[in-house]
């Protein structure tokens, strides 16, 4: 009769065992498909917030700022549409808002451009300080790259530091790119302006 009942225990706490296993199982199953579920969604958010901004040709028009702004959460590893939606933001004159969105694409682009519009931008809301940091800092990241350079030049000049305009501009006199481009030309020809203006005044 012991026997009986202690074979019984052991039959019912095996019982009870198989079934907590069995229901870890199905939770596990259920979370692995819950979790599956989720990142199809996700990948489909994605897809489509790509499809989307692909049929607006990442045009930075203020124009589209609302359509960026409901793409925004799904395309923040994309720094092409960051740069657009920056620049986008920028021109319907929302630069704090925009220097946000270009911080975000420098956390996933080395691309120096982000920076001259977040100068650009400071510049506009009278933030001398931090524009002339974002154009120095932009140059150093990419020295043969001559746009950033020149937007120095070109803000030393509006702040009426003759001195530092100049020595920006016979830096890219000087330099010799590896592809010419009108672009090219006619920073360099601004660049010769502002020596020739330095070399005439007393």
């Amino acid at each position: 009769m012991g026997g009986r009942a202690v074979g019984g225990a052991a039959g019912s706490a095996g019982g009870r065992r198989a079934r907590v296993g069995a229901g870890v199982v199905a939770a596990v199953l259920c979370v692995s498909a819950w979790g599956a579920a989720g990142m199809g969604q996700r990948a489909a958010r994605v897809a489509a917030a790509y499809d989307d901004y692909g049929r607006l040709g990442g045009l930075p028009s203020a124009a589209f700022v609302d359509e960026f702004r409901e793409m925004h959460d799904d395309l923040l590893e994309n720094p092409d549409f960051l740069f657009s939606f920056g620049t986008a933001l920028r021109a319907a004159g929302h630069y704090n808002e925009s220097n946000a969105a270009l911080r975000e694409g420098l956390a996933v682009s080395c691309d120096p451009m982000f920076l001259v519009v977040m100068g650009n931008n400071y510049r506009d809301l009278g933030a001398a300080r931090e524009a002339e940091a974002a154009y120095r800092k932009a140059w150093t990241m990419v020295p043969s790259r001559l746009y950033p350079l020149y937007r120095l030049m070109k803000f030393c000049e509006a702040e009426g530091r003759g001195d530092e305009a100049a020595d920006a501009a016979r830096r890219i006199v000087a330099a010799r790119p590896k592809v010419d481009s009108p672009a090219v030309r006619d920073m360099k020809t601004d660049a010769e302006r502002i020596l020739a203006k330095k070399k005439e005044q007393p």
